[in-house]
């Protein structure tokens, strides 16, 4: 044996279940074989049963009627906006009231006071005469177009965001139905830059007029946006 491998077997020390060679351990066959069977594949399992159970509640949620109020989640709502109320929340008050206030027309039709072309949940962007969409098109127009009066009532008035839930969700039905240029001049919006949520709320019943008119549907419309907004202070 030559002098190297003299010192080599002076370094190698035992010990159960294999041997410390200096500086490494070696362990035996058995050792990484109870390792393997104790450890590792059961972690594996575990995490398959995860990943199989996160994929089972996506599908579920997907197609739970809660899901259309969650959707953040969609269209152009965008998570950094939510600070004084969760996407979720706001979504789940207001989307629902514009839905009711507006009323569902699956097929085209002319209105008056607008003079234009609307369908849907009072959509008008690009309707014609004879456009036709099912329920499931129609509340997906209404999701990306409230989210989208959302965003824009945000970029006009950032201090919106820090607003209640429910100030949120009445401000964005309110200027979903009187459109963005009227909302961003309004006192309404004077008493949001203040954050003045209060007096914001209260002056949602003056907007109850169509075609220079005081329309009972508006009266009542304002009345319902005025009680939310006032619930969250």
């Amino acid at each position: 044996m030559s002098k190297a491998e003299q010192l080599a077997a002076k370094a190698a020390l035992p010990v159960s279940g294999g041997a410390v060679v200096w500086p490494f351990t070696v362990a035996e066959a058995a050792q990484y074989a109870t390792l393997l069977n104790q450890v590792v594949i059961p972690s594996i399992g575990v995490l398959i049963a995860l990943v199989t159970l996160l994929i089972k509640l996506r599908v579920w949620w997907r197609g739970s009627r809660w899901s259309r109020f969650a959707k953040e989640e969609s269209g152009r709502i965008r998570a950094r906006w939510w600070v004084g109320g969760s996407a979720a929340a706001v979504i789940a008050l207001g989307l629902p009231m514009t839905a009711k206030w507006e009323g569902l027309e699956n097929h085209a039709y002319w209105d008056a006071h607008g003079q234009v072309w609307t369908v849907c949940y009072g959509e008008t962007a690009g309707v014609q005469r004879g456009d036709s969409y099912s329920d499931v098109e129609c509340l997906s127009m209404l999701q990306e177009r409230w989210g989208g009066f959302h965003s824009d009532m945000i970029a006009c008035v950032p201090q919106l965001a820090e607003a209640p839930a429910e100030v949120q969700a009445a401000v964005t039905s309110w200027s979903y139905n009187v459109g963005i240029g009227a909302a961003c001049k309004s006192t309404l919006t004077k008493h949001l830059r203040r954050s003045e949520w209060r007096e914001a709320c209260n002056q949602l019943p003056r907007w109850r007029r169509a075609g220079g008119q005081v329309l009972r549907g508006l009266v009542n419309r304002r009345a319902d946006e005025q009680r939310l907004c006032l619930s969250g202070l």
